[in-house]
């Protein structure tokens, strides 16, 4: 199940009426027409745009109050694991620190917080 359908899931279990979900990709977001201010806004391991600054700016316009990014930080765990699924070494992502400075070039000074955390994937054989 992806995020989305479990955030889904989790509203109608709890009866939550009053959020917004919006499955677009920031760079085809249109205010007025797909979204109107919210108080928050939440982007969850979904930060590969090829322009993030724009993308950032539209979070924050979007946002009344609040911009919640989740992302990673350091090595990706799996990285043996590709290397020995695709016989190279992965590509080079950028972590968070790559968005708190673009957020830090455009004036916004972004609290962080690290939490250290499993993630456990299942595949079939």
């Amino acid at each position: 199940m992806n995020l989305l359908a479990c955030l889904q899931e989790n509203m109608e279990k709890e009866g939550v009426e009053n959020i917004t979900c919006i499955n677009k990709r920031w760079e085809d977001i249109e205010f007025g027409a797909d979204i109107e201010p919210h108080d928050v806004v939440i982007a969850s391991h979904s930060l590969a745009m090829l322009d993030m600054q724009e993308a950032l700016a539209k979070m924050d316009a979007a946002a009344k109050k609040y911009v919640y990014i989740f992302t990673f930080a350091g090595r990706w765990i799996d990285e043996g694991l590709w290397e020995k699924i695709h016989g190279e070494t992965r590509p080079s992502l950028p972590d968070y620190i790559y968005l708190y400075n673009i957020l830090h070039d455009m004036s916004i000074y972004a609290n962080v917080e690290i939490w250290d955390s499993e993630y456990e994937q299942r595949y079939g054989s």
